[in-house]
Parts: C-alpha cells; structure tokens; sequence
C-alpha cells in the first residue's frame, strides 16, 4: 500500500513540475482595467473559476432535451477533389475545411 501511494505521490509531482516547466512565461506590462502589471483579472472582478468548479458544474447541471433542426440549410457540399488552387470551406465555429 505504501508503494502503491508513494508512487502516485511521485508521479503526481512529476506532472505538476513538468506542467509548471512548459507552461507559458509570465507576463510582466503597464497596468490597465483587465491587468493590474502582473495578473490578469476578469471583467467586474469576477473570480476565475477552478478544476474543482468545472467538475461541479458537469456534475449537477442540468441538461435540457438535445433537439435536433433537420430543417436547416447547410449550403453545398464541398467539391470531391480540388485539381487547381486551394478551396477553404467553412464547417462551423472554428472549423474550416482545406483543400489544395
């Protein structure tokens, strides 16, 4: 048992130092109403939530009734092949189709 919890331990450590090791560099800069010279702070003072917050809310949430629209347009389908140039497809949100 002792083996088994220190080696969660270790890895555990393990993971949050090498997070802690690639994670973006701080950012130093003048302070304006979003960032106070070291820190970002969200519109109205608004605490960021944690992991903790998220797994609470997909928790208890409740899910209302997934409707499906059959009705929708959704323009035209893409060309099969693209034998000139490149073709770009918008498919939805931030998803675009490339084609060369």
């Amino acid at each position: 048992m002792f083996i088994l919890f220190s080696s969660v331990a270790v890895l555990a450590v393990t993971f949050l130092a090498v997070g802690m090791l690639i994670s973006a560099p701080s950012h130093n800069g003048p302070a304006t109403d979003h960032f106070d010279g070291k820190k970002f702070i969200n519109p109205g003072n608004v605490a960021a939530k944690g992991f903790g917050d998220v797994m609470q809310w997909m928790i208890n949430r409740k899910q209302g009734p997934w409707t499906e629209d059959l009705d929708e347009n959704y323009g035209t389908k893409p060309d099969e092949k693209v034998h000139e140039g490149v073709k770009i497809t918008f498919v939805n949100h931030s998803t675009f189709l490339i084609q060369a």
